[in-house]
């Protein structure tokens, strides 16, 4: 499950995760808190809706485990209450328990550090005349990007991704679903400079140019 939710095949996805469903209804009365966050986590990277996963039932099984649940499954589970708000489903999570996992989401999220890429792509940006409020959290989602830029009047999140966002040269589940609740949820554009396309700019220019054409200037 866990891997699928990385595998960026939607066919694959749609047809594993809508099987997996029976399985999980007759399991989740023994399913442990780990559990419960990482499948929460794993459909919301699948983006396959099952009526289950917004059911009194399963939000049940989480409520009732609540205080069992560590600060990273807090986290897994404010995604999972993001895509649900994606979908626009009924919330039937109390707004306090809401809270607490955005809030829990907040503080793991707080330990963030810069990369070399990161910190060249930023002074870029600013030799092209932008502004980058670097590490920016947004509001309404949580998410910390690595800039954001202000680009005619629109702002625009910069996420310079490295080896590690990607499976091969495919964004993993973990920054699909980033990109994605960034878009759908704040509501602003996301710009990825994937490592290997910077890494072919070779000099000053070319990563000037190649930004210029990313963000349309």
């Amino acid at each position: 499950m866990w891997s699928f939710a990385h595998n960026p095949d939607r066919t694959i996805n749609v047809e594993f995760f809508s099987r997996l469903e029976g399985n999980v209804i007759r399991l989740i009365d023994r399913c442990d808190c780990r559990f419960l966050s990482k499948i929460s986590w794993s459909y919301a990277v699948a983006n396959v809706d099952t009526s289950f996963f917004s059911s009194e039932r399963f939000i049940r099984a989480i409520l009732s485990r609540r205080n069992e649940f560590h600060q990273p499954d807090l986290g897994l589970l404010h995604r999972w209450i993001l895509w649900r708000q994606e979908l626009k489903s009924e919330m039937l999570v109390p707004s306090g328990f809401q809270k607490l996992c955005y809030d829990e989401y907040m503080k793991g999220a707080n330990h963030t550090v810069s990369s070399a890429l990161q910190d060249n792509v930023v002074a870029r940006l600013r030799s092209i005349g932008l502004d980058p409020q670097e590490e920016y959290r947004l509001a309404v989602s949580g998410y910390i990007v690595d800039a954001l830029v202000t680009v005619n009047g629109e702002k625009i999140c910069i996420e310079v991704d490295g080896p590690s966002h990607f499976a091969g040269r495919q964004p993993n589940g973990k920054t699909v679903l980033k990109h994605r609740q960034i878009r759908n949820i704040d509501g602003f554009r996301v710009v990825s400079i994937p490592y290997w396309e910077w890494n072919t700019a070779l000099n000053d220019t070319g990563e000037k140019e190649y930004l210029k054409s990313k963000l349309g200037i």
